[in-house]
């Protein structure tokens, strides 16, 4: 999340960089989505987790250091920051999904709403950190600097995911490895979410508000910082007041499942999302209101999304074996990082043509388009493992736990 901050100012304040070369760093980061998620996926299947965890970790911290190296003997360039970009989304995308499917090996099934939760209020502590802290970072010690810091975090989740003391192998005896290529790997989980009506559906809304995420993303700082005039501590500080919507969204995702059933609750949570986005473009040129606008967006749609997230990876986890959960993420990260590449190649000539307000608007398409997507999942069972029972599911019987 200090890397969310820090690279795109360090383009803008250093670099002098406009739409079309952030669009260009957005592409650069959301590339591997699109290339590696499916393997990712397969490694997931393949490899013990906890090992790829720290891998990523300690290959983001060494990577990322090389911006404040640069920037110090006076060699950055905006390519040295699509490759960082670059490098650091190829890891992050196997990070991402091996972290969502090492979870069902430390938690039992009914237990991963909460454990979701539990980890999204962590993770809202860490924006709340990493947002305010790194706006602040940028403004007194430049945006090279607060990358420094966020390498060092990097280190710090490697020591503490080694820790972690849980089985990591996630492979079935029935069906070794050696007998699979990637190719039937990568096969098996596209096959599987076309076989599940419900995660097919989930799956699809999510790819939407990618769209949608991946022009605002590339286009929100800059919108910020010359239309809105908004120095980047202050600017820290709005996207920190998300983390307080996070943390009631995490409170709130257990007891909504229960009451509503996980989709219900994805469902709502999205619906507030979407509301909540829409306050960005409305936000005026300079003055207090556009400041409310966009601290109203972040008490608002953080909480929402956190619902969103938390009922999404549950769905996911709940309706998936665990031996085939690392290409289910890895088909989802795939949909999810090309939704994210097409909205920021969309950006820079959208931000262009149109200028940075009307192209925000335009985005809002893929959002809602998500919404009336979800309006198809059947909710009539309060919960996801309902579904469990399907034939869908009986097709690809879970193994024993270890």
């Amino acid at each position: 999340m200090v890397t969310a901050v820090a690279l795109p100012f360090t383009a803008i304040l250093v670099l002098d960089a406009g739409p079309r070369e952030l669009a260009g760093l957005a592409f650069a980061s959301y590339l591997p989505g699109a290339l590696i998620s499916l393997v990712a996926g397969a490694w997931a299947d393949r490899f013990r987790r906890r090992l790829l965890l720290i891998t990523a970790d300690l290959g983001r911290a060494l990577i990322i250091l090389w911006v404040p190296a640069a920037a110090y003997l006076g060699v950055l360039s905006l390519w040295q920051l699509y490759g960082v970009a670059f490098s650091v989304g190829v890891l992050s995308v196997v990070f991402d999904v091996t972290d969502n499917a090492y979870l069902p090996q430390i938690v039992e099934r009914e237990d991963l709403v909460d454990a979701n939760a539990r980890l999204a209020a962590g993770s809202s502590v860490a924006e709340a950190t990493a947002f305010a802290g790194g706006g602040w970072l940028v403004q007194l010690l430049t945006a090279p600097i607060a990358l420094l810091v966020d390498a060092l975090t990097f280190i710090v989740s490697a020591v503490l995911i080694g820790r972690i003391q849980a089985p990591d192998d996630p492979r079935n005896s029935e069906q070794p490895v050696e007998s699979r290529s990637l190719r039937q790997d990568i096969a098996e989980g596209l096959s599987f979410i076309r076989s599940q009506k419900v995660l097919r559906l989930v799956v699809l809304s999510n790819a939407l508000r990618s769209l949608t995420v991946g022009i605002f993303l590339t286009l929100y700082m800059l919108f910020c910082v010359e239309t809105l005039k908004l120095e980047p501590g202050l600017l820290g500080m709005i996207f920190a007041l998300g983390s307080i919507s996070s943390l009631v969204g995490a409170s709130l995702a257990s007891r909504l499942a229960e009451k509503l059933g996980t989709v219900g609750a994805l469902i709502r949570g999205y619906g507030i999302y979407a509301v909540a986005f829409t306050l960005i473009p409305l936000a005026p040129d300079g003055g207090w209101l556009g400041i409310a606008l966009l601290a109203g967006h972040q008490l608002l749609g953080d909480g929402g999304e956190t619902l969103y997230e938390v009922g999404e990876a549950s769905t996911r986890q709940q309706l998936t074996p665990d031996d085939k959960l690392g290409r289910v993420n890895g088909t989802v990260a795939f949909l999810n990082g090309s939704a994210l590449l097409v909205g920021a190649l969309a950006a820079g000539e959208l931000g262009e043509w149109l200028g940075l307000r009307a192209a925000l608007f335009c985005s809002l398409a893929g959002i809602y388009a998500g919404v009336i997507v979800l309006l198809l999942v059947p909710t009539t069972e309060k919960s996801t493992s309902a579904y469990a029972s399907t034939p869908a599911c009986e097709e690809h019987p879970r193994p024993p736990k270890s």
